[in-house]
């Protein structure tokens, strides 16, 4: 990289701190923002509607000073309370937001894993304030090495590009496994085609032997995994300490590999709840966000009495209200505002990346620290990013539409190698799609914001109870993580403890019944079909449409019997023939939605094959991060800082 043309993985704006970051309990920096979610609008006609409802009324949870009280309480205690976090605990990363998020998961990950046995020992903070400044340490560490990535490239790339692998594999061994007499297990063929050490040999029920050797297997590769990267981001003399360091390898490798991405990211029911979510972050209207804030409270019980008209009610009225053709000219006029908003954009963006001085050398991803051995990655153009390849694969385009997956092809081609080499690495169209990136999608308040749905995520009844609750009351669980006794039992609830913190016992002990897994499944599907338009479903999932009305407006939910229903709302709805129409859109819907679940949702069926995606992001992310891990071993790594392999 040049310093004229520089693409840091982390930009120094105004999200990060003003000083720099040392190894002391006092920072300069400015108090953190907001990173509170904002509530959802759903329905109240659906049971996952209402679930929505009930659980999004608990985000205030996951708020600032909620956070802030779980951080004090588990990590500094006994500190005075007129002091600030940054001046109580030592700097994580150069951003507030940053450390607020990983302080608080930090803080689960010490009650639950630390705490559940040390406090039976001691009551002092001397053992948690050394574990904080040796991951304060690791963190400072790969927050330099973060900036020496592109991570652009990471993300829009090289993890599409294992996306895509998992996809055509998944796809190629279900499909081979039944075309022989004898059938062949899908986990062998996916095995063969994506061999992994941890993951070998394959578990066969039947063989109980299998299974446990698995299980040791992937365990010896997790710890050799967290020894390799320890070994490289500790202090030597915290490396040298074995009881420090078996710790931090049974934390890392044992509880939080093991526990929660083995046990849980990489299950089938946690991953399509996951994708539910974000289709529904993507999916909130900010307008409506400003103003419920700026009302507050009067709006949330004017519309639980009803006192306020719902989106649908309102669509109605201005449906009706409106004859077909000004909404016919209202939409193009629409159109034509959106056109010239992203012409004007992309000219823009154009003319200012082109008046720019052109880097001198091509750019390339770094690696930290510079080492004679290290291979650097070549850089690739936006338009060459495995992102759009990955998409392709999972809508089954070339099989689908071979003509639209050539065309784009070739449009690709065109761009990339053809008169000009318009979008080839560096050019001015290569730079403004990279700065578009860097500026509106991979933003310094991206990261906040994935910790604070990680740590929901992973964690998603054991939060501090809300502020000015009972020790009684309950907090709604997550769909996912209902056991069918608590699901039968007010939809179910976990109490809170006398400590302020959801109990998990007996919710994390068993996961979600059969047919809740099935209304997870049947979820995230309604919520991706809603991001879908209509026109491009029925090309897509070829259904054919014989209606001649298409301007009337549709609501898609789940009743309480798992059916899907729709609500029209338009000039010709009702009537014998509206009412017809109605009855095909719905069958229409029920097919969109079947084949998104056994089309799309199903390519995570396998927990197996979910774990060979899960352990190749990790890898991945962690050979970018710690390019050590791929020149030398983990034995080596260890003796070069004086610790014997065969005493770890």
């Amino acid at each position: 990289m040049t310093s004229d043309f520089h693409r840091p993985g982390l930009h120094p704006l105004s999200h990060l701190k003003a000083g720099p970051t040392i190894s002391s309990s006092k920072s300069t920096a400015r108090p953190a923002s907001s990173t509170a979610q904002p509530s959802l609008q759903t329905s109240s006609r659906s049971r996952l509607s209402k679930y929505n409802s009930s659980h999004d009324g608990n985000i205030d949870t996951f708020s600032d000073k909620a956070t802030t009280t779980l951080i004090r309480r588990v990590l500094c205690p006994q500190a005075n309370s007129s002091l600030s976090l940054e001046e109580l605990l030592p700097p994580l990363t150069s951003s507030n937001d940053v450390d607020h998020q990983l302080y608080a998961l930090i803080a689960i990950i010490v009650k639950e894993f630390v705490y559940s046995w040390y406090s039976k020992i001691t009551s002092d903070q001397i053992f948690v304030n050394e574990l904080l400044q040796v991951i304060a340490h690791c963190t400072r560490a790969l927050e330099q090495r973060l900036r020496q990535t592109d991570v652009s490239q990471l993300v829009l790339d090289e993890i599409p590009a294992l996306i895509e692998a998992h996809i055509s594999s998944y796809r190629f061994a279900k499909q081979q496994s039944t075309l022989s007499g004898l059938p062949t297990s899908t986990r062998t063929i996916f095995h063969a085609l994506n061999p992994h050490p941890g993951l070998s040999p394959i578990p066969d029920p039947a063989h109980p032997q299998s299974i446990a050797e698995q299980c040791e297997n992937e365990s010896s590769y997790r710890r050799l995994l967290m020894y390799g990267t320890l070994a490289v981001l500790l202090p030597t003399e915290d490396l040298e300490n074995s009881c420090l360091r078996t710790l931090l390898v049974d934390i890392l490798a044992d509880l939080i590999l093991g526990k929660e991405v083995s046990g849980k990211i990489c299950e089938r029911w946690f991953l399509w709840e996951t994708i539910a979510k974000l289709v529904e972050v993507s999916q909130q209207d900010p307008r409506h966000d400003d103003k419920s804030k700026s009302q507050g409270q009067p709006e949330d019980r004017l519309r639980k009495f009803g006192l306020l008209s719902t989106e649908e009610e309102d669509c109605d009225v201005s449906y009706m209200s409106q004859s077909r053709i000004s909404m016919w000219i209202w939409s193009v006029l629409q159109y034509a505002y959106v056109t010239f908003l992203v012409l004007r954009f992309i000219a823009t963006g154009l003319f200012r990346v082109a008046s720019q001085p052109q880097p001198t050398t091509s750019r390339v991803t770094k690696t930290y620290p510079p080492s004679a051995t290290a291979s650097p990655v070549n850089q690739r153009p936006v338009l060459d990013f495995r992102l759009f390849s990955m998409v392709s694969e999972l809508l089954a385009v070339p099989q689908r539409m071979p003509w639209l997956g050539g065309l784009l092809a070739l449009f690709q081609h065109l761009v990339l190698a053809g008169p000009g080499r318009l979008g080839d690495a560096d050019s001015t169209l290569d730079r403004f799609l990279y700065e578009t990136i860097q500026d509106y999608v991979l933003t310094p308040a991206l990261l906040p914001h994935l910790l604070l749905a990680s740590r929901t995520a992973l964690f998603p009844v054991n939060v501090p109870a809300p502020q000015g609750a009972e020790p009684d009351r309950a907090v709604q669980l997550p769909l996912s993580m209902r056991t069918p006794t608590s699901s039968a039992a007010e939809g179910g609830k976990a109490n809170i403890t006398n400590k302020g913190y959801a109990n998990t016992s007996s919710a994390e002990s068993a996961g979600p019944s059969a047919p809740e897994i099935a209304a997870i499944r049947r979820h995230c599907a309604v919520n991706i079909l809603a991001l879908i338009p209509r026109p491009v479903a029925r090309r897509l999932f070829g259904v054919v449409h014989n209606s001649s009305n298409n301007s009337n407006h549709r609501t898609i939910w789940i009743d309480d019997n798992d059916q899907i229903n729709s609500h029209e709302s338009g000039p010709t709805a009702g009537g014998s023939d509206a009412d017809r129409e109605h009855g095909a859109e719905e069958d229409e819907d029920a097919v969109f939605v079947a084949a998104i679940e056994n089309e799309l949702l199903d390519m995570l069926e396998d927990e197996y094959c979910n774990k060979h995606l899960v352990y190749s992001i990790i890898e991945t992310v962690l050979v970018r991060l710690v390019p050590e891990l791929g020149e030398r071993s983990v034995g080596e790594l260890l003796e070069d800082r004086g610790v014997c392999f065969s005493n770890v």
